[in-house]
């Protein structure tokens, strides 16, 4: 390997690199710009089920929910809330999806029992969607 070579460095030669200047008509972009943003997003999406479910270890029965998490994932604490009151709190994944979803859907898996497990959600309008682990509780 050839010695590194610092250009400005005491005893070595200018480096001159041969080009045209730009065209004034043409302007350059400004520098780019970092956005943060220390507060995460947060989620709150109803959902309407219509025939029981399991998610973790809480039954929700038939009615209207609202999922409430923070953040785009890919895990996320997720909140299911039933009038205003928080019914359980459960690990989920959070999934980009390719296309926007036209209808909200649930995907739910049968238990040994008879009943069935909550699955995943996905929401109208939205490019996400929730998976809910089995085993959590």
């Amino acid at each position: 390997m050839p010695d590194t070579v610092i250009p400005g460095t005491p005893g070595t030669p200018s480096t001159v690199i041969p080009g045209t200047t730009g065209t004034p008509a043409v302007p350059c972009s400004g520098p780019p710009v970092v956005a943060y943003n220390p507060k995460p997003q947060s989620y709150r999406k109803p959902f309407q089920i219509v025939s029981p479910v399991r998610v973790s270890n809480t039954r929700l029965a038939a009615g209207s929910y609202q999922f409430a998490w923070n953040g785009s994932g890919p895990s996320a604490q997720v909140e299911v809330i039933e009038n205003g009151n928080s019914v359980a709190r459960v690990p989920a994944r959070v999934v980009l999806l390719n296309a926007v979803s036209r209808s909200d859907a649930i995907g739910t898996s049968p238990n040994a029992d008879g009943s069935l497990s909550l699955q995943s959600l996905r929401f109208a309008g939205e490019k996400l969607a929730l998976y809910f682990d089995q085993g959590a509780g």
